[in-house]
């Protein structure tokens, strides 16, 4: 009966039993139950429990054995989405009621219910069905099949009900294992009206029954994706040699098509589809022997033949081979005839991603194909890629040359370049203008002419927007600039190599968002982030800036008996001036050491707002009695671990060296401090004292936040306890919050309260008390 409760998560190893009484959560959007049973097997205490959630808005449910409740219902007028995901399969629930009416989102996985007495989803935009039928009823259901007695309906389960329910879906996804129970639990497959996007997995083991009286009953069907192209083959027609046959033996008797190739006897429901939009993907995954490219390829040949309104064919076929992309485009062009006048058929890998754009210019002329030396990919809403990390036929020390043909693109919105060590941007690439690429990644790709090169690049991106550099290997370049005055996010990974780069500028006044990992530059001679609003920063010293540290740490520069000035190891001043507008920032624990001893003077950040800092045992926090103060407006400061390095240099700060001096954070302006702990509290203590030493000295703070990672353990109460025990406090009025996110429950304790720890009242706590044993 918490008041305040906005999120709750029940989950453990062991089944949680809960005995509901009173319920009342008015609070409460998220509910997320993993794993746990009811003392009240009835379905009634479920219902009450989602009844006493006045706002719920999110409700997941995983492993729930409902199969046993002689009736679940799932009622809530506020809930928007719904996500059930129950794993036993051995029995059918005897009754599901969903009467959500403000439901916008639904995933069920369960085993299909005898019945479905109510089903109110009219709001439903998206739903993610998969039902299933139990073993032996599958078993039963294929058999008869497979001994040409048809499809029988099954007449103890029934999901007619649930897909009324769902009738006005838009978006629409069906496992194969729902597709089955179309064909054996479906009286009839209602009207989906507003569905303009369904996708459909594929199975070896499933066939395709019921997929053509399902896609006749979507008259607005706009885009069609297959999960695949496998279907059953229930009539086993394929010789001794396991070679399928070209003859039409196994028609069902009664029926209108052939199993085993199911668009034969059945073009009405593909000549009359909606469809503009195919998309296959896992194209070319064989699953069994049954299955092979040809027989997919006749599939894909069969939908673009029969669908006058197909304008677009997309094929995902992951392979590393760009010949094997070859000779699946070569195919189409094999094809005497196209229903649609105007079809656009694209191959995409996301390893090579080597595509081909193919245009029929009409109904019987068949494909003509527009190809150059390297494909070009139509990318008005589309990424292209290129990697030869993986191509055939090369040794690891080639280097493949980027194709000019990239570099001049008019329609290219997204480029990604490289993921291997053996793709090159030649000098020989002269040209360089994209003038609609707005999100560039380059990974691991070797310029010739190193920083003139990668300047080149960038100046022939008029709109860039997004920038991603990974193991650039600028370390050995003369200089390196990443000079765009479009540029709104940069993110920057180099591997931890031994050599500092020499010489990096920055020059993007529109940059907002920035991530940078690497070894300290030797020099920074210009950083323009004028906008930037958020910093991520992993700035870190090389081998032997880190050993001549260590010196200095041993040689006492940082201790209070020496005035002599400190020796700097590196220079990132520049650099962490340009930071100096920003709003929101992240410095990892090495960039502490950076901020040490490569620093001359701190700066001042005079619009931050929330500062996040990572520890660890390795690195100091001599850095810091100098940084707060120079954040005069900051209000949130975050404590990713509180273990660090015991120094000379941060004695105000911790609790690491006798204070002689008035602590930093006397005068700190911070009023929420979180802290994040990733192990639980040692056994010494020192994460206590440290968060008691800054309650004790930090004036301002109004919030505590302690994130514990670990489930439902005394330590979290322990912790709470010690919180109140607390002699003394700087803030006159200060709430602390004790969360354990495996289990999502938070308990708001103001300082004023009795500093003996009081556990919930058994009287309002009851049913989570009994779920906790």
């Amino acid at each position: 009966m918490s008041k305040t409760l906005v999120k709750l998560k029940l989950a453990g190893t062991d089944e949680f039993i809960i005995d509901v009484r009173e319920v009342s959560l008015p609070k409460l959007k998220t509910l997320h139950m993993n794993d746990v049973s009811f003392a009240d097997e009835s379905g009634a205490a479920f219902g009450k429990l989602v009844s006493g959630c006045h706002v719920l808005e999110e409700l997941v449910m995983v492993k729930m054995t409902w199969d046993f409740c002689g009736a679940c219902s799932v009622s809530n007028p506020t809930l928007k989405r719904l996500i059930i995901y129950c794993e036993y399969d051995e029995e059918n629930p005897e009754s599901v009621s969903l009467d959500t009416p403000s439901l916008v989102y639904l995933e069920l996985t369960d085993t299909v219910a005898a019945k479905y007495p109510k089903m109110n989803l009219d709001s439903l935009v998206e739903a993610s069905v998969g039902i299933r039928m139990t073993p032996g009823q599958v078993f039963r259901g294929r058999d008869l099949v497979n001994r040409h007695y048809g499809y029988k309906l099954r007449k103890d389960v029934s999901a007619t009900d649930f897909l009324m329910g769902i009738s006005h879906v838009k978006i629409l996804y069906l496992s194969s294992q729902a597709l089955e129970v179309l064909t054996f639990c479906c009286k009839e497959i209602p009207v989906f009206n507003n569905l303009i996007h369904l996708t459909i997995e594929t199975d070896q083991d499933v066939d395709w029954e019921s997929l053509p009286n399902l896609l006749k009953n979507c008259p607005n069907l706009e885009t069609l994706v297959f999960q695949g192209l496998h279907y059953g083959d229930t009539n086993q027609c394929f010789d001794e040699g396991y070679r399928f046959k070209d003859t039409n033996e196994c028609f069902v008797k009664g029926a209108d098509r052939c199993v085993c190739k199911p668009w034969l006897g059945t073009p009405s429901w593909l000549s009359s589809s909606p469809v503009k939009k195919l998309k296959v993907l896992k194209f070319g995954e064989i699953t069994t022997y049954k299955d092979d490219m040809d027989k997919q390829s006749d599939l894909i040949n069969h939908f673009v033949e029969t669908m006058p309104n197909l304008e677009e064919v997309v094929i995902y076929y992951d392979t590393p081979f760009d010949s094997d992309l070859e000779i699946v485009s070569n195919g189409f062009q094999q094809l005497e005839k196209v229903a649609s006048t105007r079809c656009k058929i694209q191959v995409v890998s996301d390893n090579i991603s080597f595509s081909t754009t193919v245009h029929s210019t009409s109904a019987t002329s068949g494909l003509v194909f527009f190809k150059n030396t390297f494909p070009c990919l139509d990318v008005s809403h589309q990424c292209l890629a290129f990697s030869a990390s993986h191509r055939g036929g090369r040794s690891g020390s080639d280097r493949y040359p980027l194709p000019h043909e990239i570099f001049v693109s008019k329609t290219l919105v997204r480029l990604k370049l490289g993921e291997g060590h053996d793709v090159t941007f030649s000098a020989d690439v002269e040209d360089v203008f994209l003038p609609k690429l707005k999100i560039l990644d380059i990974d691991s790709v070797v310029f010739e002419e190193e920083g003139v090169g990668f300047a080149r690049l960038l100046s022939g991106c008029p709109v860039l927007e997004e920038l991603v550099l990974t193991n650039m290997g600028w370390e050995n370049w003369e200089f390196c600039s990443v000079s765009v005055t479009t540029l709104k996010r940069l993110t920057i990974f180099l591997d931890d190599f031994d050599e500092n780069p020499m010489s990096v500028w920055f020059d993007t006044p529109n940059l907002e968002y920035l991530e940078y990992s690497d070894n300290i530059a030797r020099e920074y001679p210009k950083v323009n982030f004028s906008s930037l609003v958020e910093a991520h920063i992993g700035l870190r010293l090389s081998e032997d800036q880190s050993a001549d540290a260590d010196f200095s740490e041993e040689d006492g520069y940082f201790s209070e008996e020496y005035e002599e000035e400190k020796e700097m190891v590196g220079n990132a001043t520049n650099f962490l001036l340009g930071l100096c507008n920003v709003q929101i920032l992240y410095l990892s624990a090495k960039t502490l050491e950076v901020c040490t001893f490569c620093c001359e003077a701190t700066p001042v950040f005079n619009n931050l707002i929330q500062l996040t800092i990572e520890s660890n045992d390795e690195s100091g926090w001599d850095s810091l009695p100098a940084l707060l103060p120079n954040c005069p407006i900051l209000e949130t400061l975050i404590f990713k671990g509180l273990v660090h390095k015991s120094t000379d240099g941060c004695g105000n700060m911790c609790l690491c060296k006798p204070l002689k001096n008035p602590s930093c954070l006397s005068s700190s302006a911070v009023k929420v401090l979180k802290i994040i702990l990733s192990v639980d509290i040692d056994d010494e203590g020192m994460e206590m004292e440290q968060i008691m030493h800054f309650l004790e000295k930090m004036p301002r703070i109004e919030q505590l936040v302690v994130y514990f990672n670990i489930s439902y353990d005394p330590s979290v109460f322990d912790l709470s306890k010690k919180l109140q025990s607390i002699p003394r406090i700087a803030s006159p009025k200060c709430n602390f919050q004790v969360i354990s996110p495996n289990l999502s429950l938070s308990s708001t304790l103001p300082s004023t309260l009795s500093k003996k720890w009081s556990a919930p009242p058994n009287e309002e706590y009851s049913w989570f008390l009994k779920a906790l044993t």
